[in-house]
């Protein structure tokens, strides 16, 4: 089916959210759409390919917006022809490929023997909707929702009918107002967030200002917030907290046994503090004497994923790299039947080298979760909360097609930063928030060897769920995919060390230590 850069297709791509291109289901025939759409789709893939960071040009991105070619579909592309570069086809034949690609342009142009100039007619065709889309656009710009009478006459010049004019702003002005009702939900949610971490329940300023601005009155969110207060003792469950580990292949050798024991808070429920270690090291599930449960790696779990994203860099059906299979349970703990069967729902995941030496631990972890905390996790001590330096540094380990013994794909963080930058990332977004943290300048970038997961609150099976995807298809560096889902998402960790802990970082706490690995 040929694409026709139509003014409806052009003025969402300008103005809608990402969201609503990812799930529009876009399918193209490049050997029968226009001229414009084949130069730019070939220029996009060579760009990438030839590009250090494998990106597109930005350039050619914001023409496609004018065309009405998602970004997204571009993307696909340009990771594919990567897919063929890396699977040994030279860039030399990629490049001719484009070339033939693009070559169709000159096959269609008006020889001297008067044959029928195709080219003339897309071009009309492109500078209708360019007008059509002029003509909408200010209608979208103003505050009476009509468009322009000087840009309408000029679109129906092109050929278009003030019918379908009419048709496409409203189509358009349908999702603005969706989109405000969205962008007003999500800040009212965002400012009672902040109520719910506040020690005293009160909501911060700035996000009540900024609920105030997409929308809403003051009264109605503080109408939303007496709600909340007076069902929350009603409708979440007392916290139940467990702890969640894995160990594949011989990255870690053995369970790290926590030190002094921890207290048996489940003693009258004649079981052991529940933590979960799942391995597929015979040694380790044989062990009955340790605090942890040990419990195989069943892959069965995650076959729905597998055919779910076929296409993702790192369905874990492909790619077979134990930290590959490690991130499900990292990230998807809310899927465990062990979890579900404890009656756990407060999640601690731990890194298969921590050592637990605060006996209490679990009791402090119960005594957050009924405060409201939630995404307890340690602050990267150096990196100063800037998710550009992780993905840097992470690059030459993560690049490597031999990744601690066993072949990966090459995870590219540097790529995966860039696609967060496009999709509206910004370092330091939550600086007008006080977050609690002890250290401000290193809020932003956690180490997420110990992290604290809320699965009572709903917004958490949301982060999971983020979290568990960026890992499917960016790369498996979760450090670089966890601060971009608490962007997107709206979250704030409740970052260590805070005012209830010593110590200065992650590196120096009381509740465990990191043990080198291969242990």
């Amino acid at each position: 089916m040929k694409f026709t850069a139509t003014p409806v297709a052009t003025m969402l791509l300008l103005f809608l959210s990402n969201s609503v291109l990812v799930t529009a289901k876009y399918k193209r025939n490049l050997r029968s759409g226009s001229v414009d759409e084949r130069v730019l789709v070939a220029d996009a893939i060579l760009s990438a390919i030839k590009s250090p960071e494998k990106q597109i040009d930005p350039q050619l991105l914001f023409q496609a917006h004018f065309l009405g070619i998602p970004s997204e579909f571009l993307h696909h592309l340009a990771r594919e022809a990567q897919k063929k570069v890396e699977n040994g086809v030279s860039i030399e034949q990629i490049e001719s490929d484009m070339r033939r690609l693009r070559q169709q342009e000159e096959q269609i142009q008006e020889d001297a023997t008067g044959k029928k100039d195709v080219g003339a007619e897309e071009e009309d065709s492109y500078s209708k909707a360019q007008k059509s889309a002029q003509a909408i656009l200010s209608g979208f710009r103003s505050e009476d929702g009509k468009m322009d009478r000087g840009l309408v006459k000029d679109a129906i010049e092109e050929g278009a009918t003030k019918e379908t004019l009419d048709e496409s702003l409203n189509t358009v002005m349908k999702f603005k107002a969706q989109k405000k009702r969205q962008d007003k939900t999500s800040h009212i949610s965002r400012a009672l967030l902040s109520a719910f971490r506040h020690p005293d329940g009160e909501i911060e300023a700035t996000l009540l200002s900024n609920a105030i601005e997409a929308g809403a009155t003051k009264e109605e969110v503080q109408n939303a917030l007496a709600r909340m207060k007076n069902s929350a003792g009603d409708t979440l469950p007392p916290p139940v907290v467990c702890g969640v580990s894995v160990i594949i292949g011989n990255y870690e050798k053995t369970m790290k046994e926590p030190d002094p024991p921890l207290l048996d808070v489940f003693a009258n429920e004649g079981r052991k503090t529940n933590l979960f270690m799942y391995t597929d090291q015979e040694h380790l599930l044989n062990n009955k004497n340790s605090a942890w449960t040990a419990l195989p790696i069943d892959d069965s779990i995650w076959q729905k994923d597998c055919l779910r994203h076929p296409d993702a860099i790192n369905n874990p059906c492909k790619n077979l790299h134990p930290f590959n299979f490690a991130k499900f349970y990292k990230t998807q703990p809310y899927r465990l039947e062990a979890i579900r069967e404890a009656g756990c729902n407060v999640v601690v995941w731990f890194d298969g080298s921590i050592k637990l030496h605060d006996p209490s631990f679990f009791q402090n972890m119960t005594s957050r979760a009924h405060r409201g905390q939630n995404f307890v996790v340690y602050t990267h001590s150096y990196l100063k909360g800037r998710l550009e330096d992780e993905a840097q540094q992470s690059l030459p380990y993560y690049t490597n097609k031999i990744f601690h013994g066993h072949e990966q794909p090459p995870q590219d963080t540097m790529a995966q930063y860039n696609y967060y930058v496009q999709q509206g990332f910004k370092e330091h977004w939550f600086n007008d928030v006080d977050n609690g943290v002890r250290y401000p300048e290193k809020y932003g970038m956690y180490v997420t060897c110990m992290v604290m997961f809320d699965l009572r609150q709903s917004i958490t099976k949301e982060f999971l769920d983020c979290w568990w995807e960026e890992n499917l298809y960016r790369t498996y560096q979760d450090q670089v995919s966890f601060p971009y889902c608490a962007w997107k998402l709206g979250v704030y960790p409740h970052a260590l060390p805070d005012a209830e802990t010593q110590g200065g970082s992650y590196e120096e706490n009381p509740y465990f230590t990191k043990m080198k690995h291969m242990n």
